[in-house]
């Protein structure tokens, strides 16, 4: 009996913390479905009032400014607190896997490479909406072929443009190349989850380390502004002087 007594106690005080925990963000503005490492980023964005911003983990890219001026700026924000989920495999559905608002990376062999970043974008008046972008990598002998996966989580359609590429990066030394840019044509409607077609990368001759970039411009159904994000990076795979190129252990 006292056992139960003590069980009822702690599962009323968990309650009771949560809801708290939920007010707290309703009344700071930040939508409660808002995932956890992009809550400090979120609260800058709405501190300063910007009038069109999307959150990642590294920080907020800015395209309309608290006067509503065209910019294309971005300030780095220490991420909120991430729990890691225990458990996780590579076999985990895209919309499951490494969703607490950080960006991940996973090797599933030698040649092939995923990573996910997830965004929460809004305007002065809160968050509008939140979505996930996964880059999948598969080496090729000496050549990188990537996919692009979009999940909407929340909010209004989105139509990507720019139009949305994957740029390859060559680390010459102490600065960065570009080995070629990959654009496609984006989804005009997001509404759910969308895959690019794979896009094939120029055959990589230096002996170097490399990665892939995701860029693109997204425009909110009902929205006259335009949004962006930072540029989600994949992990770096090596080329060597003669061989195929692979992902490190």
């Amino acid at each position: 009996m006292r056992l139960a007594h003590h069980l009822l106690l702690a599962l009323t005080l968990t309650l009771v913390l949560f809801f708290q925990g939920v007010v707290a963000l309703a009344d700071s503005g930040i939508d409660p479905h808002v995932r956890p490492a992009l809550r400090n980023c979120v609260q800058f964005a709405l501190q300063e009032k910007y009038e069109a911003w999307t959150c990642t983990s590294a920080g907020v890219s800015v395209t309309h400014d608290a006067a509503g001026k065209r910019v294309d700026k971005f300030i780095a924000v220490r991420p909120g607190r991430i729990t890691h989920p225990r458990g996780v495999t590579i076999q985990d559905d895209y919309d499951y896997w490494c969703e607490n608002g950080s960006v991940c990376h996973r090797t599933l062999s030698s040649y092939v490479e995923e990573t996910k970043g997830n965004a929460a974008y809004g305007d002065n008046n809160g968050v509008i909406g939140a979505y996930d972008a996964i880059v999948r990598t598969n080496l090729n002998g000496r050549q990188a072929q990537w996919k692009v996966t979009l999940i909407r989580d929340y909010g209004p359609t989105l139509k990507f443009q720019g139009p949305p590429q994957v740029v390859c990066w060559d680390h010459w030394g102490a600065i960065y190349i570009s080995c070629g840019s990959h654009s496609f044509t984006g989804p005009s409607a997001l509404s759910g989850r969308w895959s690019s077609p794979w896009l094939y990368g120029n055959r990589l001759s230096n002996a170097d380390w490399y990665h892939g970039a995701f860029t693109a411009q997204f425009k909110p159904a009902g929205y006259t502004r335009i949004w962006s994000a930072k540029t989600l990076d994949t992990d770096e795979f090596k080329c060597g002087t003669t061989g195929n190129c692979a992902f490190p252990p």
